[in-house]
């Protein structure tokens, strides 16, 4: 990226940063991203990436924006989300993730404020932002998952720049960043504890059993709960659902095996719980934004009937 100006890729033309942003920044960087064909709604597309080292003076406003989530992550200074119900410190090693149609309001503090940003739109974006927001917009992950997310940012930041890197394969990139976050609000329970201990029996459970048929009930009976009594205490300890975490856990074996095997997809499978191919690759898509043979190759272009 250059000073002001921003990198884009298919029909959109070069925009200067707004002057208000420039005016509090002793470096602004931002690169745009327009996909060249419209895209199907499961893709989440990054609108535009950048890196900010902010002076005092520099604020952000608003009630909407034209993008669906926000993901920010300070690495230097301080910043400060504006909140009615009290402000929150943006210090190294937190993440702010924001739905950015509803307000928001930040700012640098009196010693300056460097971060890095996404914005981004489709897929599930405003869901996402939203579930994680109601745990709490910003989270202070440990050192490896940051720098994880840094990473992906990266990423993110070399493949809008990079014609040869598929819409597919960004949209992974923001919907790994998605799954770290969540992940980093996960609990660990105290031992001892017999309901704490229930769910880790059961998180055992679903992983020594994840090629068999895996239900909420079923998991909910074996650890003599309700079902919705199980479910709410499975997400208060792991930070998503038992569903979700099924399906995660699923499309992770079947990450493994494409990786490390030659076996054919229908295998790869049903290894992995999935009832046959195709509930695999549909799933496979909406997850990871390839279908699971491009994965395997390497090649990263989404599937295509």
């Amino acid at each position: 990226m250059n000073g002001n100006l921003s990198t884009l890729r298919g029909d959109a033309h070069p925009e200067i940063i707004p002057q208000y942003e420039t005016a509090a920044c002793t470096l602004a960087e931002r690169d745009f991203y327009t996909p060249r064909e419209e895209l199907d709604d499961i893709f989440f597309v990054p609108s535009y990436i950048g890196h900010y080292i902010c002076k005092k003076e520099y604020e952000i406003q608003r009630d909407d924006l034209n993008v669906d989530g926000l993901i920010l992550v300070t690495t230097a200074g301080e910043g400060r989300l504006i909140r009615g119900d009290g402000d929150i410190r943006l210090t190294p090693g937190t993440v702010y993730i924001q739905n950015c149609h509803e307000h928001h309001h930040y700012k640098a503090v009196s010693n300056g404020w460097e971060f890095r940003y996404v914005h981004f739109c489709g897929g599930l974006s405003r869901e996402y932002c939203d579930m994680i927001a109601k745990r709490s917009p910003v989270t202070r992950p440990s050192p490896n998952t940051f720098d994880a997310i840094l990473r992906l940012m990266e990423d993110i930041n070399n493949g809008v720049e990079d014609a040869a890197v598929s819409h597919a394969r960004l949209s992974g990139y923001i919907y790994e960043m998605l799954v770290i976050i969540l992940d980093s609000f996960r609990k660990t329970p105290e031992r001892g504890d017999p309901k704490a201990d229930a769910i880790m029996d059961a998180i055992n459970y679903i992983r020594d059993h994840i090629a068999e048929e895996l239900d909420t009930p079923m998991l909910a009976r074996r650890a003599f709960m309700s079902r919705t009594y199980f479910s709410a205490l499975f997400t208060r300890v792991c930070g998503v659902p038992p569903h979700e975490y099924v399906i995660t856990l699923r499309i992770n074996r079947a990450k493994k095996l494409l990786a490390d095997t030659s076996l054919p997809v229908w295998r790869v499978a049903e290894l992995s719980g999935f009832s046959d191919a195709s509930a695999l690759a549909r799933m496979f898509r909406m997850r990871c934004g390839v279908n699971p043979t491009a994965y395997r190759s390497g090649e990263y272009t989404p599937a295509r009937n």
